[in-house]
């Protein structure tokens, strides 16, 4: 537990907190106290508030007049003061804020300038020491000079929190707000972080930590406050709480999913994978049978992060082959939709969806011949007819076809686009980190969605970075790590601790693997 007690004081202190949009409150009267030395968990479905609480407290929006809020006991304006108040408020958003063209030195004084000479030359060795040094009180050493784009996530999310501390010269008044840190974290990686943030904290900082993860908030979290639908529901001390309590409180007693029904696979194979190479892959092989659940287990790196974009043709194949019912697929998505193929990628926002698109628009991208006459015009009352079906399958709150994409919570926008690759009834449908930053309502939704494809008929490939999440759903999953497949369970050995072992390369005491040499061109396969 954090330094609570005589020695804490509250860090900030939120009184009446309101923001109102047009046709829309997204928070209402909203109290919060995070105190020093402490660790505070804001929980809350997609579209309770808590990225509006975030805009507000970073100065982003103007919060409605009437409330009162306080920095280390002394009052102040979120708006007018919020260039003041980012001395002692630091932010780490969930998409990190990183340019991935520049390098960690680089990325580390977009904030604050660069060490220069008399003549404004910069002095790039100091730098480098410098971020150095930072990184390494963080507990990593990353290249430095590496562009942050090829970097792993967790080495990029240590950049973006190590920006947000450098010149923070007392912990002791500090919030720093972490929003989503864990969510493409590997459980060994999300413990390394968690030591981090238990550093922090003992040093006197006041951490606002905003997480879907139940088991992590248990662990790690010394408060908690539950917003739904913009106003706070629960607040107080994480020891009172057990898992099924916080379940209780952040659904209502509406959690509907306990188990997903999995019906026997057939045994014809949809989709085969052959000796498959790319920028991570060395020579997978697997095979995907009918109206089956198959999970990609690994770390980070392994290949799993990528395995998934290389068979829909969005990443470069540089050898091997994908056939689908015994049909060759060449590497690329238009052939790769031809053949049947479905892909919801990890990167809801730069990959999945179209922002500025609106629901109807984004619906019907993939394929908007089937609301066209003979002449090629849109028949849109039956395009905006077939939208609004899938939406209310999918659950998508508001049901406002028109609503552009980026105005959706993420639950939101990752229930439109699993809703776009269902519209085409896919063979194959393959889902990277399809619960990724969601809800655990949004969540229960996916789930069913994903046994209601399967019983349809669709054949389905789940990438995920949470073994539970395999464990509950897939028939089979099989592990990568460097680039090969070191494992295939069945579900009789689906657990999570297995999973995990296999992943990290712990089990059958494995101790590690030699990859045999292949020549391979860089010429994608057409």
């Amino acid at each position: 537990m954090g330094v609570l007690g005589i020695m804490s004081h509250p860090i900030l202190q939120l009184s009446s907190l309101s923001k109102t949009f047009p046709g829309q409150i997204a928070l209402n009267q909203v109290d919060l106290e995070v105190r020093s030395g402490s660790i505070h968990a804001l929980l809350g479905h997609n579209g309770s508030g808590k990225s509006t609480l975030i805009k507000l407290l970073s100065g982003f929006e103007k919060p409605d007049w009437g409330y009162q809020a306080w920095l280390n006991n002394e009052l102040t304006d979120l708006w007018e003061d919020r260039l003041r108040n980012r001395h002692q408020i630091r932010i780490v958003h969930q998409d990190l804020g990183l340019v991935p063209n520049l390098n960690a030195i680089e990325n580390l004084a977009l904030g604050r300038g660069y060490h220069t000479g008399l003549l404004g030359s910069i002095h790039w060795e100091h730098e480098a020491l410098r971020a150095q040094e930072l990184l390494r009180g963080l507990g990593i050493l990353p290249d430095v000079r590496k562009p942050v784009g090829l970097l792993s996530r967790a080495e990029q999310t240590y950049v973006a929190i190590g920006r947000a501390l450098q010149n923070w010269d007392d912990y002791t008044k500090g919030l720093l707000i972490l929003d989503e840190p864990t969510a493409a974290l590997q459980s060994t990686e999300v413990d390394f972080l968690f030591k981090t943030m238990r550093k922090i904290r003992d040093q006197g900082a006041g951490i606002l930590y905003v997480s879907h993860r139940l088991n992590e908030v248990l662990s790690i979290a010394d408060c908690v406050s539950v917003l739904q639908d913009g106003v706070r529901i629960h607040s107080g001390p994480v020891g009172e709480l057990d898992k099924a309590r916080l379940v209780e409180i952040l659904t209502q007693g509406q959690n509907k999913v306990k188990h997903i029904s999995r019906r026997e696979p057939g045994k014809k194979v949809v989709l085969e994978c052959n000796s498959v190479f790319s920028s991570r892959l060395r020579g997978v092989d697997f095979k995907l049978y009918q109206q089956e659940i198959l999970g990609v287990a690994g770390l980070i790196g392994s290949g799993r992060d990528e395995i998934g974009a290389v068979l829909f043709g969005a990443k470069p194949r540089f050898s091997g082959r994908i056939l689908v019912e015994k049909q060759k697929v060449y590497a690329h998505p238009r052939e790769a939709i031809q053949a049947g193929i479905g892909y919801v990628p990890s990167d809801r926002t730069g990959l999945g969806l179209v922002e500025r698109h609106r629901l109807f628009e984004h619906l019907t991208l993939p394929d908007i011949s089937r609301n066209t006459n003979r002449f090629g015009h849109i028949n849109r009352n039956q395009e905006l007819k077939d939208v609004e079906s899938w939406s209310k399958i999918v659950d998508l709150r508001p049901l406002d076809l028109f609503r552009r994409m980026h105005k959706f919570s993420g639950g939101n926008q990752q229930k439109a686009v699993i809703a776009r690759w269902m519209r085409l009834q896919p063979k194959v449908l393959i889902l990277d980190e399809p619960t990724q930053g969601v809800d655990i309502q949004s969540r229960e939704v996916i789930y069913c969605l994903i046994a209601e494809a399967c019983q349809q008929g669709a054949s389905i490939i789940v990438c995920s970075s949470e073994a539970e999440e395999l464990a509950l759903l897939c028939h089979r999953v099989i592990v990568l790590k460097a680039g090969l497949k070191v494992a295939d369970l069945s579900v009789e050995q689906l657990t999570s601790e297995r999973i995990e072992l296999e992943a990290t390369g712990t089990s059958n005491r494995r101790r590690g693997m030699r990859v045999h040499q292949h020549q391979i061109t860089t010429t994608v396969l057409r």
